[in-house]
């Protein structure tokens, strides 16, 4: 028997069993996300550090190192947790790589992971220049698993598996993903020229790095083919050349003035690339609360401090 409102009446069965669905799978989102936040130290130059227990043992102090692809452990800790080093590549003794080690546990208030790529790393150098006890250098492993913010004004970390939108007062930016790290498309202002000269901003990708203890790093071929964006410059320093840019734009709505900056006069590593126009260190980012989600491809940057940039 031929009932013509038949049809109609399933698609709203549809409608309300997708509606239910769609429901179900956003509270299970909100209930399965893992949430943590851990109280921080804020070093003078802004590098961010952390307690945290690895493989049970601890309390150990960490540095949160956005600049960094690997997870380091320093060869005392290592050799205290009786963690064996692995070289499966035969690399050089001198390479990072040679030192890598298996069952690396991390646990950061009440979660725990397994970074990818851990290895021993020589970290006294970093205690030398930061003045503080280093006994591990938590890379971005952690930012592959978590959607991680640096809140220096509350003395925190955030990490969550969530990745609902942030509150309005944030500025959202598109966040780069190149060799595990970090980048940010930067703009600096000309500080010389007309007006039409002034207009026209160098633009380039920065890693941005909270273990650099740094405000803004140069690369050489970045700075040579912008020459004017060096408002002056002073006498160099241990191979630095030592530099004043005139406005350092983040975003059109955040921009920062007179900023020191420093470029090598022999760079190596990141700072000797084409791709880069340089590194964004820890004395600006500290200036900020900053939320990075790489499975989004998202960052978030709200201004905090006002004052003068050292």
């Amino acid at each position: 028997m031929f009932m013509p409102d038949r049809p109609q009446s399933k698609p709203r069965v549809y409608i309300r069993n997708g509606l239910a669905l769609f429901c179900l799978a956003m509270l299970a989102r909100q209930t399965q996300a893992q949430t943590a936040n851990i109280p921080a130290e804020i070093t003078p130059t802004g590098l961010m550090y952390v307690t945290c227990k690895i493989n049970g043992g601890g309390p150990f102090s960490a540095l949160i190192d956005t600049g960094s692809s690997m997870t380091g452990v320093s060869p005392s800790v290592a050799k205290q947790l009786h963690l064996k080093e692995i070289n499966p590549n035969d690399e050089p003794p001198g390479s990072p790589l040679a030192h890598q080690v298996n069952g690396l546990r991390i646990s950061l208030g009440d979660i725990e992971y397994s970074p990818k790529r851990g290895g021993v790393v020589e970290l006294s150098g970093i205690e030398q220049w930061s003045q503080h006890a280093t006994d591990i250098v938590i890379g971005t492993d952690l930012l592959e698993l978590f959607r991680v913010t640096l809140d220096p004004e509350h003395r925190r970390l955030s990490l969550t598996t969530s990745h609902d939108d942030l509150a309005s007062d944030a500025t959202e930016l598109a966040l780069g993903v190149v060799d595990e790290l970090p980048l940010a498309m930067l703009a600096i202002s000309p500080a010389k020229g007309n007006a039409s000269e002034r207009s026209k901003l160098a633009i380039a990708p920065f890693v941005l790095d909270s273990g650099a203890d740094s405000t803004i790093e140069l690369a050489k071929q970045f700075l040579e083919s912008n020459p004017q964006i060096v408002e002056s410059e002073s006498s160099p320093r241990q191979g630095v050349r030592i530099l004043q840019l005139a406005q350092l734009n983040l975003s059109p709505r955040l921009a920062l003035r007179n900023v020191p900056a420093t470029s090598p006069i022999q760079p190596a590593g990141m700072l000797a690339t084409k791709r880069l126009g340089g590194i964004l260190g820890a004395r600006i980012l500290s200036r900020f609360t900053v939320t990075l989600d790489f499975s989004e491809h998202k960052m978030w940057i709200r201004r905090e401090s006002t004052g003068s940039i050292k």
